[in-house]
């Protein structure tokens, strides 16, 4: 982990909320992930693949030897993700990682998915002064998250989304979500169980 986030990684450990303003080299480290964002997204998926491939391993903290993220995507560091293998991913996604997001094997995602461990606290005093939370987000093996989907901590814990688990397209999810089930809506909720 970078020196320059890690004592905002110290307070996200440790539960406790943190002000995005309180450090410059924060912000600059972010921006700096914010252009590896945006070179990976300049690479050219027919002739670039391997300089594509080789940019999300080394920003990511884990991934599996296969992984797919069409471009344009987007992440707050990077670091915070891990994949495990077979991770496809579509266009337009954006995953707000601060709080860590692990996801496991032969995971889906749909194009326009936002995953956010991240979130600003309610309290309108603090939150224009930069507070803010993250919580991380655990998804299980052979999960397909639907077009559009959002998936958000709360601002008191993570979520945890169980394996062999379908979102439905549009779904806002902000509690965990048990193995084997189709899911969708907003608020998400169970629609039907699936076989294991």
């Amino acid at each position: 982990m970078d020196a320059r986030i890690s004592k905002m990684m110290e307070k996200i450990r440790k539960g406790e909320e943190f002000c995005v303003y309180e450090s410059i080299e924060a912000y600059q480290y972010m921006r700096e992930i914010a252009g590896k964002c945006f070179v990976y997204n300049s690479l050219n998926p027919e002739t670039q693949a391997e300089e594509q491939l080789q940019l999300l391993k080394k920003l990511f903290k884990k991934t599996g030897d296969f992984l797919m993220i069409m471009p344009p995507f987007h992440c707050t560091i990077g670091a915070g993700i891990e994949v495990g293998e077979n991770f496809i991913c579509n266009a337009g996604v954006t995953m707000q990682d601060l709080g860590g997001i692990k996801i496991g094997d032969n995971a889906m995602i749909a194009p326009g998915v936002s995953i956010n461990s991240t979130g600003h606290v309610s309290d309108w005093k603090k939150r224009i002064q930069g507070w803010s939370y993250a919580h991380p987000i655990t998804i299980g093996n052979n999960v397909f998250i639907g077009a559009n989907a959002t998936i958000c901590c709360s601002q008191s814990r993570g979520l945890r989304i169980g394996d062999n688990v379908v979102i439905g397209a549009g779904s806002v999810v902000t509690k965990d979500i048990p193995d084997n089930v189709l899911v969708a809506g907003n608020p998400c909720r169970i629609i039907r169980k699936l076989e294991k």
